[in-house]
């Protein structure tokens, strides 16, 4: 519902209104200063009209791993949150919103310079003798 009147309207407002919910949430301390906003409108992309990621037949735990891993080096990370990235609630808001807490979580030790290692981590193949689970 919040999504469908969003529709048309302009970016810079709904990023306003978030903006004024996670204040009014988090307290104005906690948020600091937003730099920056983005609204994406996948609903409307002519390519996705609302999709969302579903594991093929031969898919393992170590592929959905894989899709939340950090990039980058050390100070300078890329980070990856979404329902995609959560293998017990794939392709639901369940897993977007538990995906997004663990990175987030994880953006902010960094930025609090402690490093606990990317939470997507898992042991070397070489190191691994066990089989991998199928999805």
């Amino acid at each position: 519902e919040v999504g469908e009147g969003c529709k048309g309207r302009d970016e810079s407002a709904i990023v306003d209104a978030v903006v004024a919910l996670m204040r009014m949430t988090l307290g104005r301390e906690r948020l600091g200063n937003v730099k920056k906003g983005r609204v994406t409108r996948w609903e409307e992309n002519e390519f996705s009209m609302g999709a969302y990621s579903f594991y093929g037949l031969k898919s393992t735990t170590r592929d959905v791993e894989e899709l939340g891993r950090r990039v980058g080096k050390e100070g300078a990370y890329l980070l990856f949150a979404g329902e995609h990235t959560n293998e017990e609630y794939q392709g639901s808001v369940h897993g977007a919103i538990i995906s997004g807490r663990e990175t987030g979580e994880e953006a902010w030790n960094l930025l609090n310079g402690v490093d606990t290692g990317d939470i997507n981590d898992y042991p070397d193949a070489d190191e691994d003798d066990e089989e991998e689970d199928e999805l």
